[in-house]
Order: C-alpha cells, then sequence, then structure tokens
C-alpha cells in the first residue's frame, strides 16, 4: 500500500472513530485482527490485515471468521487493554505508513499502533 493510499483511508476513517468505545477484539486468522467499536449507535469492526501482498485498513460492518473458536493470544491480550476503553484520538505518522490509535478508560490510557509497509505490515 502506498503512502497516499493510506493517507485516503486514514481520512476517512478517523473521523468516524473519534468517541468510539472499544468492546471487544478479534483475530479472525493470522494476518488480520479486528477491534469491535461501538460508535454512532451502530457496531463496526476496526480491521487491520497483514497478509503479506495484501495489506489492509478498513472498517466492516461484520466480524470476519468463524464465531465459538477460542481467542487468541494476541486477541485476549488486545481485549484486556482496549475492552471498555474509548478512542480519544487517531493520528498518522508523517509522511508514513504508520497510523496510531489512543484509547482511555477511567483505568488508563493505551496505544493501538498499526504499520502497514509494502508486501507487509505489522
Amino acid at each position: 500500500m502506498k503512502y497516499y493510499q493510506f493517507k485516503r483511508i486514514v481520512d476517512e476513517i478517523i473521523p468516524q472513530l473519534k468517541g468510539a468505545r472499544a468492546q471487544k477484539a478479534f483475530q479472525p486468522d493470522e494476518f488480520s485482527v479486528q477491534v469491535d467499536l461501538f460508535t454512532g449507535g451502530q457496531t463496526r469492526f476496526l480491521t487491520v490485515c497483514t497478509r503479506p501482498g495484501q495489506v489492509a485498513l478498513y472498517l466492516a460492518s461484520a466480524r470476519l471468521g468463524a464465531r465459538g473458536e477460542a481467542a487468541s493470544d494476541l486477541a485476549m491480550k488486545l481485549r484486556s487493554r482496549l475492552s471498555g476503553t474509548v478512542c480519544t484520538d487517531s493520528l498518522q505518522a508523517p509522511d508514513d505508513r504508520v497510523l496510531r490509535f489512543d484509547f482511555s478508560s477511567p483505568g488508563g490510557k493505551c496505544s493501538f499502533i498499526v504499520e502497514l509497509f509494502g508486501v507487509g505490515g505489522n
């Protein structure tokens, strides 16, 4: 994904996330993560895919993958940090394909950082 493509996506997503409440996190496959966000009276899934050659960042209206499967270690770690927090800010690093989502709750603050580069991402 080129920087200018990433910027256009980010410019569309960021305004929709401010004030969104994180509910759960899922890892539908080894290359994807979804954060369940409640905003504007609806649930959206912030979806990050780092599959080589298919990196993506988007808001989905539905959860990916099978339901009822045991949560991965990554999903459990994200849930423990993000569940019940509110997205307070989203920032793109200048001239880069790095995006930081800041979340806050009475218990503290945390950030979810997405890096999407070339054929892969982190």
